[in-house]
């Protein structure tokens, strides 16, 4: 058993399109859903008591993906450069709300 040629890229399409544009809403949230806006969810992080360098991060990794996985751009590296905030949000929300999506917890994230 090995990659069938044939469906192989279309899985790869799908797997880099589909964080690729849930990035995209997730940056479009902050800025035009999200009522207070960008500066709110800024906010939420030192409330949270994390350190001043991640929003800084988040906004970052999810442009990287946003704009490097969808077209394939170095790939590997972007996945690798947003895995650690997608471990984060993962656990985030693990850790206030269980596991089960109903509930808003972490099964979402950690798929």
């Amino acid at each position: 058993m090995g990659l069938d040629h044939r469906t192989g890229p279309y899985a790869a399409l799908l797997l880099r399109v589909t964080p690729g544009m849930l990035f995209i809403a997730h940056l479009y949230w902050k800025y035009a859903v999200l009522d207070g806006g960008f500066a709110r969810w800024w906010g939420n992080f030192a409330g949270n008591g994390y350190p001043s360098f991640v929003p800084y991060y988040v906004v970052s990794a999810e442009l990287v993906g946003a704009l490097l996985l969808i077209p394939g751009i170095y790939t590997r590296w972007a996945a690798i450069y947003a895995a650690p905030m997608m471990f984060g949000a993962a656990h985030f929300w693990l850790v206030r709300k269980g596991f089960y999506f109903v509930a808003g917890g972490g099964e979402l994230p950690i798929i």
